[in-house]
């Protein structure tokens, strides 16, 4: 299964080299990161992604590209990708895109924005990619349980538990007492259910 993707798209040879060179630097063992020149290319490799049914992570765009705007581009990204998490990229200082920005996070045609990385390792730059990675990976892998209830979806005690193990930082899970997987945890039990009340 191949590694889901990390895109960058700048027109500029020299900066879409240095996102690049950070992007591999930092997260290259576990995502394939690849840069483009051209927004028309980035959409064909879009696409070949899309057809092989494979996953982009995270799709950085430059605003300003002669061929369309970076607010366009990422438009154009969530009609392919809709789970990929999308970012503005802007030149540190450049406050003449500033409402063009906002425009795009306010309709939805980027997720946020951030500066290009300036001096390898630009550690804010990271921050930036490292969040949209996590709220990427939250939705779209697995999580760990430690604790998992099977209960009534609507039993007070089972909200209780719920509630008392989110608030403490507890990753847990709930599966409704009648669903398949709540039967299976069931099944796992060493012990007859009977002698417990259900939740």
């Amino acid at each position: 299964m191949e590694k889901p993707a990390i895109l960058a798209v700048d027109d500029e040879a020299d900066s879409l080299e240095k996102i690049v060179g950070e992007l591999r630097s930092r997260y290259g063992r576990h995502y394939k990161i690849m840069g483009e020149r051209s927004v028309g290319k980035a959409l064909r490799w879009l696409q070949g992604v899309r057809s092989r049914g494979g996953e982009v992570a995270l799709v950085l765009s430059d605003q300003w590209m002669p061929e369309m705007t970076g607010s366009d581009f990422l438009t154009r990204v969530h009609e392919m990708q809709p789970g990929a998490k999308r970012g503005l990229l802007i030149d540190a200082g450049d406050i003449s895109c500033a409402g063009t920005m906002l425009q795009s996070m306010t309709f939805g045609q980027a997720d946020y924005y951030a500066a290009k990385p300036y001096r390898p390792p630009d550690e804010r730059f990271h921050h930036f990619v490292t969040r949209f990675l996590e709220e990427w990976a939250e939705s779209n892998r697995p999580r760990f349980q430690l604790v998992r209830i099977v209960g009534e979806q609507w039993a007070p005690r089972s909200f209780e538990l719920r509630d008392f193990l989110t608030r403490g930082g507890f990753s847990n899970g709930f599966y409704e007492v009648d669903s398949e997987e709540g039967r299976n945890l069931l099944k796992l039990i060493p012990f007859p259910v009977e002698q417990f009340p259900l939740l």
